[in-house]
């Protein structure tokens, strides 16, 4: 167990930022890191098909949700927020078995599990909160200067050597993030809880 989650620890993740940054994650010190980061969204002050209108948008089909089965709020939590050289990504783990062998968790076969199990939806969602955040944190935040983007971390694929292997990285353009925080109405209305 202990040289797997080394394994995990030192495969390189590269960024997909306007300035990618290579790091693994046992060289980010604990002080660049948040876990758990929690926030909050006023779901009644969406249009849900227009959030998935952009989210379709950009990364093409997704497996449907039900806007009837959203109201309230929506809470989640982040997994792990990094900062490396001024950038910031969200990591998630994702379990998933989708091959018998590491080598098989190829950014396709990633790509598809992203959409068949709405991830692009909860990455969005995730960039929104971190986006917000750092526009409230950050006196000189801008989008493209600071966001490094999304790790989605499939264990089961990574293998702690170079390449894309268990690793799905992606960093959604500006505009996008700034539709979705329109779309999701007044920032006020909605909360950070790091």
């Amino acid at each position: 167990m202990a040289g797997w989650l080394n394994q995990v620890l030192a495969t390189p993740l590269h960024g997909q930022g306007v300035t990618p940054v290579r790091f693994a994650l046992r060289d980010v010190d604990r002080h660049d890191t948040i876990r758990e980061l929690s926030y909050t969204l006023a779901v009644d002050q969406m249009d849900l098909d227009q959030l998935m209108r952009c989210v379709q948008d950009e990364f093409g089909p997704q497996a449907g949700i039900a806007a009837s089965t959203w109201n309230g709020f929506l809470n989640g939590f982040i997994d792990l927020v990094v900062r490396v050289d001024g950038q910031y990504w969200m990591v998630d783990w994702k379990s998933n078995w989708l091959a018998p062998r590491a080598g098989d968790y190829t950014r396709t076969a990633m790509a598809e599990a992203m959409r068949d199990h709405a991830y692009y939806l909860q990455l969005s969602l995730y960039l929104l909160a971190l986006h917000r955040m750092l526009r409230l944190r950050l006196p000189d935040y801008d989008y493209d200067t600071h966001m490094g983007g999304a790790h989605y971390l499939f264990l089961r694929g990574m293998d702690g050597r170079e390449g894309d292997t268990g690793v799905y990285s992606v960093c959604p353009p500006r505009q996008m993030i700034e539709q979705l925080d329109e779309i999701a109405g007044c920032p006020a209305s909605n909360r950070l809880n790091a």
